[in-house]
């Protein structure tokens, strides 16, 4: 193949044109970098009969690009389904289907840099307050796991590998059998993690995961209105040190101490 723009398959090490596989040059690159592993389609199809299916080539656009699994770059479906959403490097991905079912075995360089964003308990994905299971590198709903509020603040502040209540079951399944109605707990752990979509300040919609909420009116605070931030690293150093402390946003810290300005 006489064509700088192209890539090889790790299964049948045919060399493919990009523009046949809706690939770009950058695409390209992004998967040489991180997993060093492709499969091209029609190996997909041979191998993954069920779940792949075999497109004609379309013109690459801004929106196919962001439905492209990141591993194998089949374009990912609209329907739910377990381990679709991930981070891995502090990127935010999506996967298909067929890959995964890999799991933690997807084709990357690091596999320690992998966070699933969907609750191995509830099946959700997780978009505010949550805790990131070591074993099954799930981030996992604090309430799922019976954790409550200031719970969670105590756990932000150990620096031990923490596991869920679905990992721990699978290690010690006898641990966690249920032997009859003998506890009268009834606390209801999810009204700890109320909180209120608009802002504080401009009362706009919050949206996205890099954002912070108040722990006096519980309301999220977009960046902008947080403050000025020098970086983007800041800004995220940040946010990590106030995910396991109490933080007011200026709306109330203005009602509680109106002399500062």
């Amino acid at each position: 193949v006489m064509y700088k723009n192209c890539i090889s398959c790790s299964i049948c090490n045919h060399f493919s044109h990009g523009r046949c596989l809706n690939l770009s040059k950058n695409d390209i690159k992004d998967i040489e970098n991180i997993s060093n592993f492709f499969m091209c389609t029609p190996c997909n199809r041979n191998i993954f009969p069920g779940f792949v299916e075999y497109h004609k080539p379309t013109k690459i656009t801004h929106r196919n690009k962001l439905k492209q699994c990141f591993t194998c770059s089949n374009l990912v479906p609209k329907e739910k389904y377990p381990n679709k959403f991930l981070i891995y490097n502090n990127v935010k991905r999506n996967i298909c289907k067929c890959c995964s079912y890999l799991n933690v075995d997807i084709p990357v360089r690091d596999k320690s840099c992998i966070e699933f964003l969907d609750c191995p308990i509830c099946k959700n994905q997780v978009k505010y307050e949550s805790i990131f299971c070591n074993l099954c590198q799930h981030w996992v709903h604090p309430y799922c796991n019976d954790i409550s509020k200031q719970e969670l603040k105590i756990l932000g502040q150990n620096s031990e590998n923490w596991h869920c209540k679905q990992c721990n079951f699978e290690i010690f399944p006898n641990s966690v059998i249920d032997h009859g109605p003998q506890s009268t707990n009834t606390y209801d752990y999810q009204n700890d993690f109320i909180t209120y979509n608009d802002c504080s300040l401009c009362k706009k919609n919050v949206t996205g995961n890099e954002t912070l909420s108040c722990s006096t009116c519980q309301h999220w605070v977009h960046k902008n209105c947080i403050g000025k931030f020098d970086s983007r690293t800041e800004y995220q150093n940040f946010l990590k040190y106030y995910s396991s402390k109490d933080w007011d946003c200026p709306a109330c810290t203005a009602e509680i101490l109106p002399f500062i300005e």
